[in-house]
């Protein structure tokens, strides 16, 4: 139940981790205001957020839906924002 939990979690938000890359490409319903993933990848502690509208928090680092990240670049306790591309 648990690797099904995290399949359906992780296709809706949209996250997926390969090695040390990292992408979010968003899959959620459009009245939905946005959300916020707490990660633990090794030491490393990140935020992911995604919002259509208002930040939450300010990020340490921006990008772009749907575009690779090297999560290990990332200082400790990134919080990164996924943007939407025009």
């Amino acid at each position: 139940m648990k690797d099904t939990a995290r399949a359906s979690v992780e296709t809706l938000l949209g996250l997926c981790v390969k090695g040390r890359m990292l992408s979010l490409t968003p899959r959620v319903p459009a009245h939905w205001p946005g959300f916020e993933i707490a990660l633990r990848l090794g030491e490393q502690r990140l935020v992911l957020q995604w919002a259509p509208g208002e930040e939450d928090a300010a990020p340490t680092h921006r990008l772009l839906a749907g575009e690779w990240l090297d999560w290990r670049s990332l200082p400790l306790d990134a919080v990164v924002r996924v943007v939407v591309g025009h």
